[in-house]
């Protein structure tokens, strides 16, 4: 899939499954419909992750109990996977943990993404060369990022200041000011409103969302009400 497969850790970036923290953007008055679908995401991705990606994949979560512990290990051993060590989060800035958490890895090269990708497009980093002054980052239709590919020693460049412009153009130029090449993928977009979730549904079916599927059936059950919108397409029904 990738040149040099055994010297990358695939860094999976992400919240422990916490009520109330969770995808709030999706459901602002129910946290507890957003914490089902964001379990359901995380499941997702890793059943495809274990199809599609042969790198070894690090876990690099900001579990804080002994329960989101037990939690995450019944998500991961859910799966046909066998993932490295947990790296913990500490209680930094959002960009200061993952520069840290990269820091831990024990490869010379990541590949990062984060937890609310079920539909992540694994086609788009099959080919991926890596080297030691390229940066490939995956930009997000609203300005962030989904994925970024390069050295360990650029974890650095993720400890980035507050700034007015998008957080893509400010991780770029701050790869490029410590003499990084970047390369942009195609853009893709992580779950966060039910637009972003129409989209997603749009594109993959039950039979590659199982969980995220399973989920909303589970929903629309308990509310006939629920997003109709959500249910026009035959694969919903």
């Amino acid at each position: 899939m990738a040149s040099n497969s055994s010297n990358i850790e695939f860094v999976l970036f992400g919240k422990a499954p916490r009520y109330g923290l969770v995808k709030t953007r999706l459901f602002p008055d129910n946290p507890e419909k957003c914490l089902l679908l964001y379990k359901a995401f995380f499941k997702d991705f890793l059943s495809r992750y274990s199809i599609h990606c042969d790198l070894p994949l690090r876990p690099l979560l900001d579990l804080e109990s002994e329960l989101e512990k037990t939690q995450i290990s019944e998500i991961l051993g859910g799966s046909s996977l066998n993932p490295l060590e947990i790296i913990f989060q500490n209680k930094l800035g959002f960009f200061e943990r993952i520069a840290e958490g990269l820091s831990q890895i024990e490869t010379p090269f990541f590949y990062l993404t984060g937890t609310d990708l079920p539909h992540f497009p694994f086609h788009f980093i099959k080919d991926l060369k890596m080297e030691s002054k390229i940066i490939y980052l995956g930009p997000d239709n609203d300005g962030g990022i989904y994925f970024v590919a390069g050295p360990r020693e650029a974890a650095s460049c993720f400890e980035i200041n507050s700034a007015p412009e998008n957080v893509g153009t400010s991780l770029v130029r701050s790869f490029q000011n410590k003499g990084y090449e970047v390369k942009l993928l195609n853009e893709w977009s992580d779950i966060d409103t039910m637009e972003d979730l129409q989209n997603c549904l749009e594109m993959f079916g039950p039979d590659e969302l199982p969980c995220t599927y399973e989920a909303l059936h589970k929903l629309k059950a308990n509310d006939q009400e629920f997003m109709p919108e959500l249910f026009l397409s035959s694969r919903l029904i």
